[in-house]
Formats: structure tokens, sequence, C-alpha cells
């Protein structure tokens, strides 16, 4: 089966139901959901989200407060990076100048498990492609 490490950018677009993005993140979660890919994520993913979703406003917020909560218990398998998977994100850093340590643990957590790194971010994607393991979204 495909593993996938998808970026919080997508994540956002699933639950914002983003008019971009928002119906390929959807199918791209229904076919999580039956069983076509697992989906992997580093612990940084829930406060990234939360951080967006918390700026809404208040009725917003507790609706998806209620649906993040929901969805890091039941649904997305994250992970705390270890030592060798953070060298790799620091790695990352120094080769591919001007990213952040946000986007390279996504992106070594994939390297590191052998499954591709999917973000929505086209400046990320260019320079750090070389790399492996990633598509753009």
């Amino acid at each position: 089966m495909q593993l996938y490490i998808p970026d919080a950018c997508i994540i956002l677009a699933f639950f914002l139901r983003e008019k971009e993005r928002g119906e390929k993140a959807k199918d791209f979660f229904q076919d999580v959901n039956n069983g076509k890919y697992s989906v992997l994520l580093p612990s940084i993913w829930f406060y990234e989200v939360g951080n967006k979703l918390g700026m809404l406003s208040t009725y917003e917020a507790k609706m998806y407060r209620d649906t993040l909560n929901f969805y890091r218990d039941h649904f997305f398998t994250t992970v705390h990076l270890d030592q060798e998977t953070t060298h790799t994100a620091f790695s990352l850093m120094k080769k591919y100048k001007g990213i952040t340590f946000y986007d390279a643990s996504y992106h070594a957590l994939a390297l590191a498990r052998k499954g591709t790194f999917l973000t929505c971010d086209k400046k990320y994607y260019s320079l750090a492609k070389k790399a492996g393991s990633i598509e753009l979204f």
C-alpha cells in the first residue's frame, strides 16, 4: 500500500473545503479511508492545522476543534521524529536553503519511511524535489 505524508495545507484544504484544492483533498482522504493509501504524519501537523483553525471565528473554531481532535484520535497516525529523521530534516534545510523545519520534517519522514511527501507548496517542491519522495498536490 502506498504511504503518503500529506502537508498541513492538504489537511486544511480538506477541513476548510477550499475551492482550489478542497475537492482533490476530499477525494484523497476518501481513498485513505477506503484503504487505498495509508497516511502518516509528523506530530507538527496538529499544531500547524490547529493554529490556522484557531484563527477562525469563535463558532468555526469550536466546530473545527472537535473535527481536529476526532481526526487526530481516530484517523491520522502521528509520529514524533526520531533522531535520524530529525537529522535528515536538518540536512534538507542545509542543502536546500530557504526551506523551513516544518516542511523538511514532513519530507524527512517520507524519506525515512519510504513514502511520498505530498505538498501544495510550489516553492518547496521546486527547491527540494531532487531529494526524492515528494509530489506536488
